[in-house]
């Protein structure tokens, strides 16, 4: 009986994948295109359109895209865009090369601070609850 079952999982098609092998990864890209949402996906397509338009727009490349480039991009919308909306613009580029097969590295010092520093000036301010204000 265990020949049976290494035979059965041994077979191949013209993939040259086992079938099971074939069978998971069908199921695998079936769990990849459940993990973001029909709305988010359309939301990453379009913040991919506007930055492949602001790069041509400034004769930068947006492929692959350079962390300079990036934060410039980001830099040039803040002011504009809310803060929730310029992560999400980040999110989309990070998610546009990693699909491309390229890394965007953000982790850099000086990519940190700026980002820090658009969050910190574009936010919105943490107001305190009256409730909690010490009676004089």
């Amino acid at each position: 009986m265990s020949s049976e079952i290494v035979a059965a999982t041994t077979t191949t098609t013209t993939g040259g994948l086992p079938e099971l092998a074939q069978e998971l990864a069908r199921k695998a890209e079936g769990c990849a295109a459940a993990s973001k949402a029909a709305n988010t996906r359309k939301a990453y397509k379009s913040d991919w359109a506007a930055f492949e338009g602001w790069c041509r727009m400034h004769a930068l490349a947006p492929m692959p895209a350079d962390p300079n480039v990036v934060l410039a991009n980001l830099v040039d919308r803040a002011g504009r865009l809310k803060v929730s909306t310029l992560q999400r613009h980040l999110s989309s580029t990070c998610e546009g090369c990693g699909g491309a097969g390229f890394a965007l590295d953000t982790t850099g010092a000086a990519f940190r601070h700026v980002w820090r520093g658009i969050r910190r000036k574009n936010g919105i301010p943490n107001i305190a609850d009256p409730s909690f204000a010490k009676h004089e």
